[in-house]
């Protein structure tokens, strides 16, 4: 069974380096310059598939092809933790009522998101949270921040509501950002719902080939009325008979073809709109102090006695071509750092690369305001 999904795993590396971990990475830093750094080389050389944001102490200090609209990937989930926070502050959820894994699987695509959903299961057993096959609300939100499982995500999304996670963008003011839609699991079977429209009597190999042409001609309301109709029926999907048959039949001719027609229907935003959204989580007097603590909740995680910082939160998402991070800190003098930075159609050696650095970059380069200065320089 093959598994070429478009949700590559999250690098868990380095989120957990955030929380868990030395605060910032031992590195010599007397003859480093922005020259070095693999990241602002990238950004340097392909402004046409990168993107960065940064605001310091409440000041813009590097707009580079910020008002771009870029694939969010899994970015997008701050959104939903965002209505989570003000549902559950409002009282119209209970972070603490109890949900079924089993409710949860029936979002569950294997191979959809790089093990995240398994990863999380299985660190929500070892710290002895499952309760008779349950877990806290606040728990499944944790799981689509700190893990990004699609399965919560998905989940979430028939929870609060679609329209309720899009009045958000208007409350933001977030005017280059795609609506929401099922797009975390349901959006992976359109190709499989499509094929069963197809006469059965053509070659197999002709069907395929009108799958991808019809995926690359149908109108994005009309992909999207797809994917809602296959976000209704898991929902109903009990005995997981759809779903199976639909892994079974849809794995053996999912290429990287369609794939890449897949994540080309991904939800878009901005850098500037994410930047803006983690100015207003850090600046802890934009949301009320209800909300602010539910979201905290889910997005932070205590740090070690040792941290220089008081506050680090972030989101980040990938596909197999796509890394996209938004990251805020506070530290314990005050200064406070908000960014997003997104790439896309990275080569594997590419997003390799930016990945095996994006830790550093974060916690350690742009936090030096000399840095921030030679990078804004360097990209000009």
């Amino acid at each position: 069974m093959r598994k070429r999904f478009w949700m590559a795993a999250l690098v868990f590396v380095f989120i957990f380096t955030f929380h868990f971990g030395s605060a910032y990475a031992a590195e010599d830093q007397g003859d480093f310059s922005v020259e070095d750094d693999p990241i602002a080389q990238f950004l340097k050389e392909n402004p046409d598939r990168a993107s960065l944001y940064v605001i310091r102490n409440g000041d813009k200090v590097i707009d580079y092809n910020s008002n771009r609209a870029m694939t969010l990937a899994s970015t997008s989930k701050l959104v939903i933790a965002l209505e989570y926070a003000k549902q559950a502050a409002k009282g119209k959820i209970n972070p603490s009522k109890k949900v079924s894994l089993d409710d949860l699987a029936l979002f569950y695509v294997p191979g959809s998101d790089g093990n995240a959903h398994e990863a999380w299961l299985k660190d929500i057993e070892t710290r002895q949270v499952v309760q008779n096959g349950k877990v806290s609300l606040q728990e499944v939100a944790k799981g689509m921040i700190k893990f990004s499982s699609n399965a919560n995500s998905e989940y979430l999304l028939m929870l609060l509501g679609i329209n309720k996670v899009n009045d958000n963008l208007d409350d933001l003011n977030f005017n280059k950002h795609e609506k929401f839609f099922p797009s975390y699991a349901s959006i992976i079977f359109v190709p499989y719902s499509i094929m069963s429209t197809l006469d059965p009597d053509l070659p197999f190999d002709e069907r395929v080939d009108l799958v991808k042409t019809q995926l690359s001609n149908m109108s994005q309301k009309k992909f999207i009325a797809e994917a809602d109709k296959i976000f209704k029926i898991l929902q109903k999907d009990k005995t997981g008979r759809y779903k199976d048959q639909v892994v079974e039949e849809l794995y053996p001719w999912y290429d990287s073809e369609i794939n890449d027609l897949i994540v080309a229907r991904l939800p878009k935003g901005t850098t500037k709109e994410y930047a803006t959204l983690m100015n207003k989580i850090n600046s802890r007097s934009y949301l009320s102090y209800k909300v602010q603590e539910e979201l905290d909740a889910v997005i932070e995680n205590p740090l070690k006695p040792d941290s220089p910082f008081t506050h680090v939160g972030l989101k980040g998402g990938s596909t197999a071509k796509v890394l996209t991070m938004s990251f805020y800190s506070t530290d314990k003098n005050g200064n406070k750092i908000e960014l997003a930075l997104f790439t896309n159609e990275l080569t594997k050696a590419e997003f390799q690369q930016i990945a095996q650095h994006l830790s550093v970059f974060l916690l350690e380069r742009v936090q030096d305001e000399d840095y921030l200065d030679d990078l804004k320089q360097y990209l000009q």
